[in-house]
């Protein structure tokens, strides 16, 4: 697989960083990103060892307090530092650990999984219908078939977890 492929470098690492960038800019709607209640998810892959800038885990807790993003942690490697990991992560829940980059690809079901159960479904489809047409489909399903087509958008499927099937979630959650 082609994350088989990738090649390691070793260097500096400045996770606090890229934290901050993320939450200053790349977690922002003005770059293009949706606004809330859409889910917010980062992953983290990392050797595991910040070796510049500040303590990365505040810098991800001010992420998941002012943006309202989960954080993913993978740490790769026997020199991961399991404390910064969690602390980045938040929960045990939160973090993946895998023994080399070598194997990467053995990781990706994995993460997959974790992804669609970490993303959860932000709003309850409601059972009534609306007064009048708000200008914007509903992704609500109907209860039962009209006799009438409407012109209305086909819902996306779902995962069993309730997460929009899109072609990444359907094959790790059934």
């Amino acid at each position: 697989a082609a994350a088989d492929a990738m090649v390691h470098s070793k260097g500096l690492t400045n996770t606090e960083a890229g934290f901050i960038a993320a939450n200053n800019s790349v977690l922002d709607v003005s770059a293009g990103v949706r606004a809330l209640p859409v889910p917010r998810l980062i992953v983290l892959v990392t050797d595991g060892e910040s070796n510049l800038g500040g303590d990365p885990g505040i810098a991800a807790n001010s992420v998941l307090q002012t943006k309202s993003a989960e954080i993913l942690v993978v740490g790769i490697g026997n020199g991961v530092n399991f404390v910064e990991l969690l602390s980045i992560a938040g929960t045990p829940e939160n973090l993946l650990l895998h023994p080399s980059y070598e194997t990467l690809s053995a990781l990706v079901e994995e993460v997959g999984v974790v992804i669609c159960e970490t993303v959860s479904p932000t709003t309850t489809p409601t059972l009534s219908p609306t007064a009048s047409p708000s200008g914007t489909p509903s992704l609500s399903p109907s209860q039962s078939p009209s006799a009438t087509p409407s012109q209305s958008p086909t819902p996306a499927p779902v995962c069993a977890n309730g997460v929009p099937d899109n072609d990444f979630c359907g094959p790790f959650l059934s």
